[in-house]
This record gives structure tokens, sequence and C-alpha cells, in this order.
């Protein structure tokens, strides 16, 4: 047989490839879930996650939380999840927060002051500048009323997108 240490990055290097198998497979290796865990089970290993500071597994457990946007607890916990995301140290858990907190994915979520926060934390851990960042922090400052600096990262955006 194929040692795991092997095995394991020969599933990475087919994930990373684009093969949808594999990449569920990754997930449920990262999300510590076992390979036969049901909806149930995946939303339990989502949470110990998230309540780990994985932001990544907040949002997950925020997308599946806000299919039912009518329900107010279901709406309170995925707020409680977008402030761990976005306090917690996972770039895609910060960047998918902040789209949720300037109410890109519906308003149920939007928070001006809050989309701030996170879009202010975000610019100084990003690596690089890309243009769906700077979109994503002029909505928050719009959102917040801050006109002036909403314009000033739109227009960041648009320049970064020329570029691209």
């Amino acid at each position: 047989g194929v040692p795991r240490e092997r095995a394991a990055a020969m599933i990475l290097e087919a994930a990373q490839g684009g093969f949808p198998r594999a990449q569920v497979e990754v997930a449920r290796q990262l999300l510590g879930a076992p390979a036969d865990c049901d909806g149930a089970g995946r939303a339990r290993a989502w949470l110990s996650s998230a309540a780990g500071g994985d932001g990544g597994a907040a949002i997950r457990l925020v997308e599946q939380l806000m299919r039912t946007p009518d329900d107010p607890g279901a709406v309170a916990e995925a707020k409680r999840l977008l402030d761990l995301a976005g306090d917690g140290d996972v770039e895609y858990g910060m960047k998918h927060a902040l789209a949720w907190l300037t109410g890109a994915r519906g308003p149920a979520l939007a928070n001006g002051a809050r989309a701030v926060q996170v879009a202010e934390r975000f610019e100084r851990r990003a690596p690089l500048p890309d243009p769906e960042t700077h979109a994503l922090r002029a909505a928050a400052y719009a959102l917040a009323g801050r006109r002036d600096a909403a314009v000033d990262q739109q227009r960041r955006a648009i320049a970064l997108a020329r570029e691209y």
C-alpha cells in the first residue's frame, strides 16, 4: 500500500488540480470529519473547527445557516460566527466575513461598522492587494457612511483590475 503521508499528498495534489472528489476528501481531512460523515456530522465538525478559530469553518456554517434567512435564531448564530471569522487569522474567513458584513451576500447580516473593522484588519493582514478586496472595503466604507474612503477604495479596485 501507499504510505499515509504520500496518500495525503496525492489527494492534495488532485484537489489542487481541480478534481472535486479529492477536494471533498481534503476538506473532510482538514475539518477532522470521518469519510462517512453525514450533514449533521459535518456541521458538528465545522462548529468545532470554528470554535477553535477556523474562519473557513465559521463561514461554511454561516452559509448553511443563511439558507433560512427568515429564522432569527439562524441569523443571530450567523452573526456570532461572522465575528469569529472576522477576528480570526484565516484570510479566507476574514474576506468572506467582510462580504457578508457588507451585504454583498444578502442584507440580513449587513453591518457597516463591523464591516469597516474587518476591512481594516484584513488590509493589515492581506499579503497582496487585489481588486475584489478593495471593492469589499469600498462597500464597507459606503455602508458605514464614509463616502470619501469608499470612493478611494473603489478607485483602487478599478486601477488594480486594469492591471490584471
